[in-house]
């Protein structure tokens, strides 16, 4: 029968010294979904995730960078690719923080001019930086690279001294990148954002440097939704890869979902937004697919919330939907439990 996966990233908020986001929050379905279901912990957050439900082995992790290309519409190819985005540094004390642009806050033409001259200096060592997106920027290399690296989205938001490439050819990668921000902090595109009060693209992220990872499995027939890397891996897998609806869809095949709103609302630091995504979790998608469990029209429901380095999945069956006396259990709960 039909599985349905949803995978949703902080699905718990981050902090766990802070009960006061989930604080009040009812959600009648999804605390019926953790009291009934079977919970299983998760460590690693959604990398380790990910790595888990396509069988990818961990030594191959690097070459998620490469799937983020086929997720945003390109062709690895056999090639190795590093990641290369364009981000701002900002200075905080003695540290550097780290902030990435949103989708539309890096135009076409400023990436094109940006590009020009980066390419330019990359030439020398026979790289070309490319632009999938405008704020999405990747290198394809002669060979891997030997880097240990974290994702840009990974490393937004926070101090990037403990995240800077380690590895072999992390010393010749960072003098790259040294230079790379001198042509960054003096170039046009980057004065004329200072001069209208945005943040200018002052530095590359790099992360990934190996071929992308062969698939051994495919975790459902269908992805709706999805970022870059996960959109790849489900290519390479086989996977129909679809928009992400309003709602639950009725009839749906076998499916996973990655419901983003939540991870989004924790990104911007707003704690009310984070209350009202859930809701509509509960009420646009939960609440529906737990009536159609009901119904066996769903064979089985999981739901992974997966955080920075850990979470929980609970599945739930359609004979375990009507364990009556097994008590619903709060977010807050079900956080405490996660956090210990």
């Amino acid at each position: 029968m039909t599985r349905i996966t949803l995978l949703v990233p902080d699905l718990f908020w981050p902090d766990p010294a802070d009960p006061r986001p989930a604080e009040g929050l009812r959600l009648p379905a999804l605390e019926r979904l953790l009291g009934r279901g079977t919970h299983t912990p998760l460590t690693g957050g959604e990398r380790q995730w990910l790595l888990n439900a396509f069988a990818i082995a961990p030594p191959h992790e690097p070459g998620l960078a490469a799937a983020s290309v086929r997720g945003l519409g390109g062709d690895p190819g056999a090639h190795a690719w590093l990641r290369a985005d364009p981000v701002h540094l900002q200075a905080r004390g003695a540290d550097l923080f780290l902030s990435r642009p949103a989708p539309g806050e890096v135009t076409a033409p400023e990436a094109e001019a940006l590009l020009a001259t980066l390419n330019a200096f990359f030439a020398s060592d026979g790289l070309t930086l490319q632009a999938p997106r405008p704020e999405a920027w990747a290198l394809r290399l002669p060979a891997p690279a030997a880097l240990i690296t974290v994702p840009t989205a990974a490393a937004h938001g926070r101090s990037v001294a403990p995240l800077m490439p380690q590895g072999p050819d992390a010393r010749a990668w960072r003098s790259r990148l040294n230079e790379a921000q001198m042509l960054l902090h003096e170039h046009p595109v980057n004065e004329a954002r200072e001069r209208e009060g945005r943040l200018p693209v002052n530095s590359l992220w790099l992360w990934g440097g190996a071929a992308e990872p062969g698939t051994g499995a495919k975790p459902a027939a269908r992805l709706l939704g999805g970022e870059e890397v996960l959109r790849g891996l489900a290519l390479a897998a086989g996977m129909t890869v679809d928009p992400l609806p309003a709602h639950w869809e009725r009839g749906a095949q076998d499916t996973l979902v990655r419901w983003a709103e939540a991870q989004e609302a924790v990104h911007g630091g707003d704690v009310q937004g984070w209350r009202d995504a859930l809701l509509r979790l509960d009420q646009r998608w939960l609440a529906p697919a737990l009536a159609d469990l009901g119904g066996r029209k769903v064979g089985s429901l999981v739901l992974a919330g997966v955080g920075e380095r850990a979470g929980s999945q609970v599945q739930l069956h359609p004979g375990a939907a009507w364990r009556v006396w097994r008590r619903p259990l709060t977010l807050s709960a079900a956080a405490a439990a996660v956090h210990r």
